[in-house]
């Protein structure tokens, strides 16, 4: 991977991916901080800012491979749209996501196995630091956590954690999100709420900025 040129603040980028085969991919982007609405629940996300996450240029790579081989046939076979807000106490995110085909039955363990969320939180955005220092993956101040409806349950369960709160919530099931699929529409819907005392250090502060990354 070739880094051409890399905004100091983070705010546009221009990326050349050369596969082992030399195939070569260019990506290109405009960043901007996505500002989150303080709300009093889920019945107030009509008024937050709509993510739209299913732009085909953000999408990886592999999307190329999964389009030529007929396993990926548009915006009806996998796209999402999201909105987050926060009030004192809680994160909340709510995703909605378009496939033709919503299947997982797998324990809360294995749920990212299927068809579910994920989420991460770079809770201090100091991970590019961390990559300039020579390190890469997740920190000690990190969480990830994945969402989903499987085997008939609404389950969340955290794969990644920061070191203050390792100890109680690594690789257990703590949030009781709310999944719901309408084969009609053929979109499901994820609603989950974090206790902002499982997502420390972040706190829910004016002017606070932190890395929030979703994939479907």
């Amino acid at each position: 991977m070739e880094v051409i040129r890399l905004g100091t603040a983070a705010e546009s980028c221009r990326l050349k991916i050369e596969s082992s085969n030399r195939q070569s991919i260019v990506l290109e982007g405009e960043f901007k901080p996505y500002r989150v609405r303080r709300i009093t629940g889920f019945k107030d996300m009509s008024v937050c800012e709509e993510a739209v996450l299913e732009n085909p240029a953000l999408q990886v790579p592999s999307f190329g491979d999964l389009k030529s081989n007929g396993l990926y046939t548009g915006l009806d076979d996998l796209s999402v749209r999201g909105r987050f807000g926060y009030d004192e106490d809680n994160f909340y995110i709510e995703l909605k996501v378009k496939d033709d085909i919503h299947f997982n039955n797998q324990t809360p363990d294995r749920c990212f196995v299927g068809d579910s969320v994920q989420y991460a939180f770079d809770t201090l955005r100091d991970g590019r630091f961390s990559h300039l220092a020579g390190n890469s993956g997740w920190g000690d101040d990190d969480y990830r956590f994945t969402t989903a409806l499987a085997d008939g349950r609404a389950v969340s369960f955290c794969f990644g954690a920061a070191s203050c709160n390792r100890s109680r919530m690594f690789r257990k099931e703590y949030l009781r999100p709310e999944v719901v699929r309408c084969e009609k529409t053929k979109t499901t819907v994820y609603r989950c709420s974090i206790p902002f005392s499982y997502l420390s250090p972040l706190r829910p502060e004016s002017g606070r900025v932190f890395g929030c990354s979703c994939l479907a």
